[in-house]
């Protein structure tokens, strides 16, 4: 995936910068991820800091670690139901974002409200982590296959203007309970649809229609219609 360079709020470092733990996988700012994009036209620079914060945390380790339940949560999450997801704290979120949890945590709300980062609460307290679902992993299958990241922020249906609907929000929470199938295979009812094709494919039921653009003709470009 090619990046692009999210621009922080003052005196924030680029997110291309921020170091990582060595045992952590990261995802990338993908380019055109604002271009015709109407969710992430509508969010506050902070809002939308927080979304890029997320997305280049995401969990990308596929081994199990002796003893540490919490990592071999996340790398199944990965690895065998193809997830991108991401564990941290508000308060983890407000430090890498110059920011302050009150400003974070109305993000979060409004990221979670469309769809964007879909949250699933942790333990409460001031360092309590939440995880947050962001889209799945695309992935050939064969022998050196490609991959891409599926973001919910670039689907059809925010990029249209529309929010994922709660109950297919709750499916996706749900779907690490789910052994054996993929996330963007699963299959969304009362649709008889993919997960996938629901969120990315141009003819899904869910994707809210765009008003068409006028064009006037040759003739009467320049006309002044007062």
């Amino acid at each position: 995936m090619e990046s692009r360079i999210l621009k922080p709020t003052s005196g924030a470092r680029d997110l291309k910068f921020v170091s990582m733990p060595k045992n952590l996988g990261h995802g990338q700012i993908p380019r055109g991820w604002f271009t015709e994009n109407e969710f992430i036209e509508s969010l506050t620079r902070s809002e939308r800091w927080v979304l890029a914060c997320l997305v280049t945390y995401v969990w990308r380790m596929p081994y199990e670690q002796n003893g540490n339940l919490i990592a071999n949560r996340l790398a199944y999450l990965y690895r065998d139901k193809e997830q991108l997801v991401t564990l941290m704290s508000e308060r983890t979120l407000a430090q890498k974002c110059y920011s302050d949890r009150s400003t974070v945590h109305a993000a979060i709300d409004k990221l979670d409200d469309f769809g964007a980062a879909i949250r699933i609460s942790g333990t409460k307290g001031k360092d309590g982590s939440n995880l947050y679902i962001l889209g799945y992993e695309s992935r050939s299958g064969s022998k050196g296959e490609k991959r891409s990241d599926k973001l919910f922020s670039e689907s059809l249906i925010l990029r249209n203007g529309g929010k994922i609907p709660e109950d297919i929000k709750e499916i996706i929470r749900n779907d690490g309970n789910r052994r054996g199938t993929k996330l963007w295979m699963s299959t969304i009812q009362p649709y008889g649809e993919w997960l996938g094709a629901l969120l990315f494919s141009p003819i899904s039921p869910l994707v809210p229609k765009r008003e068409p653009e006028m064009v006037l003709p040759d003739a009467l470009e320049g006309e002044d219609f007062a």
